[in-house]
């Protein structure tokens, strides 16, 4: 009998009808070989057309995890059940004939959908010339019976044919139904500056009987003629206007409907209000969605303070890093309504895989899905926490056109980006629960990493900018001067997320106000060298869970120039005061992309790295010492040896997450030492809590998460009665807290795994 995967999708919009769900789920190990097919079924057992697609596989060739297109029509609130059959070998008796699809066609500046609507990106500079985008390659780069994936690529060129920079744009069409989902993106990958300075950047769409009626969504809205040209600018999160009339409001949900002779044309923005500002516009011709719509000068002076949100606005125009990258998702319909298009838009339907046969497969490491034995408390904890993040997010409103899917007060001046892999958080909470909001969350919160933060691209001028200006003061020439500035770099937290858009003189002042040191000496995190800061479990989910090749191609880069600046040998990983997290995160971030595919490059550039790590142990004590800097230890005179413990917990999962992937013995002694120094040096059994540091003195106790990973970790692979007993202490001191806000990643990391391990270890 062959296995059968149970899966639902679940309706949280307000909407019905059938709709087009995309979505991967999890395959065991040997279930589905090599050439197996999948068949999928509807809740009485019949196949229904379905469209799969093997994008991981296990070491062995067979199917690691499938990507799903079907329809489904869940009533809202509602769901709809289906089953996965695995491993049906030959197309069998479940073939399906292929439904037609709305056509897609390309020509230079001008894009075709459907018979008659075209589109065009337009972007307009701070000194008003007027760029298109021109299309230099168009290709299907999917072609199932359910959905076809066109790509085109080309750039923002001006009627002079100047060359601005490059975009890129996705659009799937779906069987049976009218529905388009249009995802632009933009590259900054200009030849010159720093900066890029545009003043407005739009999807400009064009019916071709024009525009007679229009309705734009909104509490208030508005319908009518477009007489003269109407436009809902949504000045930041919490209040929009239509201009050129009386009507205000708060969030805007997005759409537009447009009716033409014969047609009615809808259009949704995902997340609109989140991703402020934006625009609807429309004329008797076109109907345009401000993606960076113009502002003047002075809109958004009111957003404070000036180092959370001016980094984005200049004047009357934007300003976007050189190397930044930036997508959305324009939903259009050709045959609907713009309510309920916004509705799905801002809620897709998803498949959710049963929780239990899904973590069963072991994709989603050491963990156990919600209901299971020993997890009740962990789960009213877990459901807790992760809804008090979201409403962290809304109370200090983290939101914006850069902004969301990141996090602000890291330091109390830096966008965090996403410290601590927020994204793996948020899947692991949709893997364990079936949560479709954490599912969502999670895909906005790796979007932002893999657009937002990376480097994507390198001119002169970003390279001077770091080398001359941000570098300038630096003593340590061992690192710049052994790591190249290039494609696949990744920020840690920063004002404005990268930096870039200030004297780096206004920064440093900024941070001796807000975190001030000895010496006013602060890091200021501008430059892109900091390896400790850099995460790839949760983008590697996202891939995993969508097969979205931009996801996967910055993952790419990202594992490119970190193999490479391991095989290089130079970069000095070890001797200073952080070098717990300068080996462990690159570790961990070159075992979560090693799972991608299994490119041995990736594992043994993580080999390389733990053969560095285990040569620098302390064979005794069992911890790796140091003389404790600035903040470590407040004893004068001579300072204590050691670190930071929630340093020694990073270098600690690093070597545990290498031996789950390698079965390298070499680490376990390593880590059970560690593990023991750590608690005899710095638990306090009294606070159940750590010591921040080796130092006695410092009055400074935590309960970060890596920590609790670490200690998880040991007792999942020694069961030591002493690690045990900590790591009960430890959790039950989390499980009194209900309420984590944006600390949601630091803190709820390992968390998940220590519920499981001793769930497990009392069995």
């Amino acid at each position: 009998m062959n296995p059968t995967l149970r899966i639902h999708v679940l309706n949280t919009s307000a909407t019905g009808g059938l709709r087009p769900v995309t979505g991967a789920v999890p395959i065991n190990q040997g279930d589905a070989p090599e050439g197996a097919q999948f068949v999928l079924l509807d809740e009485n057992n019949q196949p229904i057309p379905a469209q799969t697609e093997v994008i991981a596989r296990w070491p062995d060739g067979s199917a690691r995890w499938v990507l799903l297109d079907f329809l489904a029509d869940p009533l809202p609130g509602q769901k709809k059940l289906f089953s996965l059959v695995v491993g049906v070998t030959g197309p069998g008796s479940y073939y399906v004939e292929p439904f037609d699809t709305t056509v897609v066609a390309a020509d230079g500046y001008m894009v075709t959908l459907g018979d008659s609507l075209r589109m065009v990106l337009r972007a307009v500079d701070s000194e008003g010339l007027v760029y298109r985008g021109y299309v230099n390659s168009f290709h299907a780069e999917k072609h199932g019976p359910i959905r076809k994936t066109f790509v085109l690529s080309g750039s923002l060129v001006s009627e002079a044919g100047e060359r601005w920079f490059s975009f890129r744009s996705w659009i799937h069409t779906y069987a049976g139904t009218r529905k388009l989902l249009v995802e632009p993106l933009i590259l900054m990958d200009a030849e010159t500056g720093l900066l890029q300075r545009i003043r407005e950047l739009a999807l400009d769409l064009q019916p071709e009987g024009g525009v007679s009626q229009i309705y734009i969504g909104g509490s208030p809205g508005f319908a009518g003629k477009p007489i003269e040209p109407i436009r809902l600018f949504q000045i930041d999160d919490s209040q929009y206007v239509i201009e050129g009339t009386d009507v205000r409001g708060s969030r805007a949900p997005g759409w537009m409907d447009a009716g033409s002779p014969g047609t009615r044309l809808a259009i949704a923005l995902r997340d609109f209000w989140q991703q402020w500002p934006k625009s609807l516009e429309a004329s008797s011709q076109v109907l345009s969605i401000g993606l960076l719509p113009r502002f003047k000068e002075g809109a958004f002076d009111h957003m404070t303070p000036w180092y959370k949100f001016d980094y984005l606005f200049e004047r009357d125009y934007y300003r976007i890093r050189t190397g930044q990258a930036r997508r959305w998702q324009v939903w259009i319909d050709l045959d609907g309504d713009g309510q309920s298009l916004a509705e799905h838009a801002n809620a897709p339907l998803v498949p959710c895989p049963d929780p239990e046969y899904a973590i069963a497969t072991g994709v989603w490491g050491n963990i156990a899905p919600s209901g299971a034995l020993g997890q009740r408390e962990y789960d009213d904890w877990s459901a807790k926490t992760f809804q008090s993040y979201i409403d962290a997010i809304d109370q200090s409103r983290d939101y914006g056109a850069m902004n969301w899917g990141d996090w602000f007060g890291e330091r109390k001046c830096n966008w965090a980006n996403n410290e601590y892999d927020t994204a793996r958080q948020l899947f692991i909470h949709f893997a364990r629960t079936g949560d479709t909001n954490a599912f969502h969350r999670g895909f906005v919160t790796a979007r932002h990493t893999s657009e937002v933060d990376t480097i994507h691209y390198v001119n002169a001028d970003l390279r001077a900018y770091f080398l001359e200006d941000v570098c300038r003061f630096y003593t340590n020439r061992g690192i710049t001067d052994n790591y190249p500035i290039r494609e696949g770099m990744v920020h840690a937290h920063c004002v404005g997320h990268v930096g870039g858009f200030h004297p780096v003189e206004k920064i440093h002042q900024l941070y001796c106000e807000l975190n001030p040191v000895p010496g006013g000496s602060p890091y200021l995190c501008l430059d892109p060298y900091n390896i400790s800061h850099l995460f790839t479990h949760g983008m590697v989910y996202h891939y995993f869970l969508t097969g979205d090749p931009w996801v996967r191609t910055t993952l790419e880069k990202i594992g490119g120039n970190l193999a490479s600046l391991v095989e290089d040998g130079k970069f000095p990983f070890a001797g200073r005061a952080c070098e717990a997290r300068e080996f462990g995160w690159p570790i961990i971030a070159l075992c979560a992309l090693y799972e991608l595919d299994w490119e041995a490059r990736y594992i043994r550039a993580a080999k390389n790295l733990v053969d560095q790590v285990l040569a620098l142990q302390d064979p005794v004590h069992g911890g790796w010492l140091r003389r404790s800097g600035y903040g470590s230890c407040s004893c004068e005179g001579e300072k204590h040896e050691g670190e930071a413990t929630f340093l020694s917990a990073i270098r600690i999962n690093s070597l545990c997450r290498y031996y789950d992937l390698t079965g390298d013995a070499r680490v376990l002694d390593a880590i059970k030492l560690e593990v023991d120094h750590m608690i005899e040096d710095r638990w306090d059994n009294d606070r159940r809590a750590w010591r921040h540091t080796a130092c006695p003195k410092v009055d400074l106790y935590s309960t970060i998460g890596v920590v609790t990973m670490a200690v998880a970790n040991s007792v999942r692979l020694f069961g030591d009665p002493e690690h045990r007993s900590v790591l009960q202490k430890l959790m039950a001191n989390l499980l009194e807290r209900n309420a984590v806000g944006k600390s949601y990643g630091p803190i709820v990391y390992g968390t998940a795994e220590a519920a499981f391990a001793l769930a497990k270890s009392q069995q």
